[in-house]
């Protein structure tokens, strides 16, 4: 009885931290342009990087919002990318993949934004999602960052990001 017991309190111990493990296993992108034309091959390396990380089962899930698949987006389009881990990715896998991302520099009058993120969600609330203006803000380092929901305040540029 009491090994039972015993088991019962280490599950229960197990399944209350796991959601604390599983902190920040996603990540939200944002690229876009707010006048000028956007950084084509700025967005296209972003997704071969979640493409390979796709493939390479580093990325379970990812949800995009933006033109329909094979549509080019429009010259001041915003593509909204949410990539979360596999469950059986290594935390330090996941950060190498973050790190492939934010290694990517767009050209002037491009936002590129990275943002941690618990999960991905799905595209079952559609009607709950938040959309922020599309205006962007240029950082002291000449790159530029967008609004982020739920707030719509500017994401951190580059120097104030803590990863």
């Amino acid at each position: 009885m009491k090994k039972c017991a015993c088991l019962f309190f280490f599950g229960s111990v197990l399944a209350i931290s796991t959601p604390a493990i599983a902190e920040n296993r996603a990540v939200n992108i944002s690229i876009g342009s707010i006048g000028g034309e956007l950084d084509e091959a700025a967005v296209q390396t972003v997704r071969q990087v979640i493409g390979h990380a796709v493939a390479n089962q580093t990325v379970e899930k990812y949800l995009v919002k933006g033109p329909g698949p094979g549509l080019p987006l429009p010259v001041e389009g915003n593509l909204s990318i949410c990539a979360e881990a596999g469950s059986n990715t290594a935390d330090a896998e996941f950060d190498a993949f973050i790190e492939q991302l934010h290694s990517i520099s767009p050209k002037q009058g491009t936002f590129y934004t990275i943002e941690p993120a618990a999960s991905c969600g799905t595209n079952d609330n559609i009607d709950d999602t938040i959309y922020c203006t599309m205006d962007a803000m240029q950082c002291p380092d000449g790159s530029w960052v967008g609004r982020q929901p739920p707030s719509c305040e500017f994401a951190p540029c580059p120097e104030e990001r803590k990863f």
